[in-house]
């Protein structure tokens, strides 16, 4: 049986459309993968770094005391008294650092119990010489105890350093599998997809061209109709052209290869829109809409990984620049779903990065602005509260709310409490801003209840009067 042009752009793009569907998902565990592991290695840095700072602290404080027992002047115990009110932050650091690994927390109780037994030492040996002089105090340190005792803490120290960078190999090897068999997976799968809609066009073109030909045959050769002709052909060698480059691409750059294919497919849509029945046009749109979340996709994990290395330094911005900068940004949005969003007049200065305060906020006002029920018109309301030194600000909706059990949930990469056909998005605005507003030394939290809208808030520290960054 010989198939019509319609059945067989139809065949084909059903086929090419479930092969983008099993590439976008394929790509898309590998690129989560990527994205935890990430996350893990950032964990096993700050911890290290945590039990460095650990055992200076310990170290200052052995300094103090040595210093006071030399001298008997109080300003030498300053860093004694500075590490001694500063280890139990230390300690609690590394419990929450070390939370979801049971091995290494369980050493934690150990370590503060010896950095305990080296405090008391030293306090006992600081008290001796403060009410009987050196004498007094000497023997307890020539007996070695404080050395026996600083001894202790290094070697459980120096086992959770060795954990964590034993941790920190692995992670960087599974790291570097992740990655090839992303690049891998990614590449065959786009090399496949560029083959086979050549092998569309292919089809098509000599179907239509017979087609062509049989009608200028039947209509003895119309000039109007050999235009039409000349002008098809031109369009489909620009077509295969473009093809050619684009398949070229697909070995050089993950991203490209992506965007083409959704350029071909708008390009089949138009140009033979008339050829095309329903089901074939919206196999054509699928591919379009399945190669655009793709990209988001690819984008927002591209700024969520950014957001992890970037180097910067924090200066003034000015919150209502950063507001409007925001709101331009969503100006579309705004009117397309009419929202209404309030100012505070008056907003202060907070220390912060420009750029990303403006990404942290856009994200919030976009989801104010999305989750609101279909027949209501968002309701936006941003203030200020002044806290000591921090700013905080709110970002208040009427929209649908959150089930205050998922409070945790919704901050953290890929979460989403909504299908994508009721609220579309990638699940990872709301990490970009808390990765964000983290990076600038600040916090995040919110206030919801189901059908009673949200309140988001952001914490950064109080700007001194001084030039905001240009």
């Amino acid at each position: 049986m010989k198939w019509s042009i319609t059945e067989k752009i139809t065949t084909g793009f059903g086929i090419l459309l479930t092969i983008l569907l099993v590439n976008a998902l394929l790509s898309y565990q590998d690129i989560l993968a990527l994205a935890r592991n990430q996350a893990l290695v950032t964990d096993s840095h700050e911890t290290i770094e945590e039990l460095e700072k650990t055992l200076s602290t310990v170290k200052d404080a052995e300094t103090g005391q040595r210093g006071y027992l030399l001298t008997g002047r109080e300003n030498y115990l300053d860093p004694y008294r500075t590490a001694v009110s500063s280890i139990n932050q230390r300690l609690e650091n590394l419990k929450r650092l070390t939370n979801d690994r049971p091995t290494q927390n369980s050493r934690i109780p150990l370590l503060e119990e010896q950095i305990n037994n080296k405090l008391a030492e030293l306090q006992e040996t600081i008290n001796l010489r403060k009410d009987q002089g050196l004498d007094a105090a000497l023997p307890i340190v020539l007996s070695d105890r404080g050395k026996r005792e600083m001894d202790d803490v290094r070697r459980v120290i120096d086992q959770m350093q060795r954990e964590e960078n034993a941790s920190l190999q692995r992670l960087s090897q599974r790291a570097r599998e992740s990655s090839q068999g992303a690049i891998l997976t990614f590449s065959l799968a786009t090399a496949f997809d560029v083959l086979f809609l050549c092998l569309v066009y292919y089809f098509i073109n000599r179907d239509i061209k017979a087609r062509l030909e049989s009608e200028a045959e039947i209509q003895l050769l119309n000039q109007s109709l050999e235009q039409r002709v000349e002008q098809r052909t031109s369009q489909l060698q620009a077509a295969n052209e473009e093809l050619e480059a684009f398949a070229f691409s697909v070995s050089h750059d993950l991203r490209a290869p992506l965007r083409a294919m959704q350029g071909f497919s708008l390009a089949l849509k138009e140009d033979y829109a008339d050829q095309l029945d329903t089901l074939a046009q919206e196999y054509t749109q699928r591919i379009v809409d399945a190669a655009e979340r793709m990209d988001t996709l690819i984008n927002d994990l591209l700024t969520y990984s950014r957001l992890s290395r970037a180097d910067f330094q924090l200066q003034p911005v000015n919150l209502a620049i950063v507001i409007q900068d925001a709101l331009r940004q969503l100006e579309a949005d705004v009117q397309v779903r009419k929202a209404q969003i309030e100012v505070a007049e008056t907003l202060p200065r907070v220390m912060g990065h420009r750029p990303i305060l403006v990404q942290v906020v856009t994200n919030i006002l976009s989801n104010a602005i999305k989750f609101v029920a279909p027949d209501q018109q968002p309701q936006i309301h941003l203030w200020t509260e002044e806290q000591g030194d921090w700013i905080r600000l709110w970002v208040g909706d009427n929209g649908i709310g959150i089930d205050p059990q998922y409070y945790s949930r919704i901050f953290r990469v890929f979460e989403r409490l909504h299908g994508v056909e009721s609220y579309p998005g990638t699940g990872i605005g709301l990490a970009i801003v808390r990765r964000g507003t983290e990076r600038m030394g600040g916090r995040i939290g919110l206030e919801s209840q189901l059908g009673q809208g949200s309140r988001f808030w952001i914490e950064l520290r109080k700007a001194m009067e001084q030039p905001e960054q240009p």
